[in-house]
């Protein structure tokens, strides 16, 4: 816990006030119409909330309103092409008095983010006029103050909640799937975010312990690393779970962003579905794979 970089830790030690704040708020804009959400957030804020609602959900929650129960769709954007997004809002049938847009950048000035929310602002401006729209609005961003959403939030009395910076042990975006910025998505999504906490809070003291032959993250990292050592440096991500792809994607981006920087380190890929999978294992032998399974009755949150 000395580090910095491992801020993401304590994640799920977060105060029960803003679990509650955030509950009772989701519950009171589903009560006020709410059938969609829209969440515009780049890499943790985005995959990590895609994988988060496909394995704990499911992957056809938009499909099928007996699935969703009163909860809204859930629309995730990180691209910036305006094209794709006025086509979205055309062929999905969203409307503005029925939609809630969800911003979510730790740092606030992520170019992507702040583009695609430029667009729905003015979508939502354009039909309900600026005072109406702010309640549509939802912010997450960093407890520093810092950052042109936060000063575009803090001006317009949007409702927003702090990725906390825990001042001494920072949680990167892209591990910040238990901070707020994940929560809320998530309890717009119907999944019981308490229980969510309690379950990666059970596994926290495993987690941080010194004891490799207990601690299963930790002795996956010594056999990477000795795999790595051993010229292995290509890691292939995989599972025939469709419920698990979502989940490898966001891994990988955790393994790029972490593990390779300044031309060195590890690369990871992904392969989904037999074939992909066969075309990667007739490859040359210079990989280590990591395959993942879902398996419901085994999993306890």
């Amino acid at each position: 816990r000395d580090s910095r970089r491992l801020g993401y830790r304590i994640l799920p030690d977060l105060d029960e006030k803003i679990i509650d704040e955030i509950i009772t708020f989701v519950n009171e804009r589903i009560k006020a119409g709410i059938k969609d959400l829209v969440l515009l957030g780049m890499g943790g804020q985005s995959m990590g909330n895609i994988a988060l609602q496909e394995m704990l959900v499911s992957t056809l929650w938009n499909y099928f309103p007996q699935l969703r129960k009163g909860y809204p769709r859930i629309h995730i954007f990180d691209n910036a092409e305006t094209r794709d997004l006025a086509t979205h809002l055309y062929k999905k049938g969203l409307r503005s008095d029925t939609t809630d847009v969800y911003i979510s950048s730790k740092s606030g000035d992520t170019v992507e983010t702040l583009t695609n929310a430029y667009f729905f602002l003015n979508w939502l401006e354009a039909d309900l006029g600026e005072k109406e729209a702010i309640k549509h609005i939802v912010v997450t961003t960093n407890d520093g103050g810092k950052g042109l959403l936060y000063g575009f939030a803090q001006g317009k009395g949007i409702k927003m909640w702090f990725i906390p910076t825990y001042k001494d042990e920072d949680a990167p975006g892209r591990y910040s799937v238990l901070s707020v910025s994940g929560l809320v998505s998530a309890a717009y999504a119907g999944i019981d975010i308490r229980r969510l906490l309690a379950g990666a809070k059970a596994i926290q003291p495993i987690l941080m312990s010194d004891n490799w032959e207990q601690n299963e993250a930790f002795y996956s990292a010594i056999l990477a690393y000795l795999a790595y050592l051993k010229g292995r440096n290509i890691f292939i991500l995989s599972s025939f779970s469709e419920k698990m792809r979502s989940y490898v994607d966001w891994l990988r981006q955790l393994f790029v962003e972490s593990l390779a920087k300044d031309g060195k380190g590890i690369f990871a890929g992904v392969a989904t579905g037999i074939d992909s999978i066969e075309a990667v294992l007739t490859s040359p032998d210079d990989k280590v794979f990591f395959v993942f399974n879902y398996a419901p009755e085994s999993v306890t949150l």
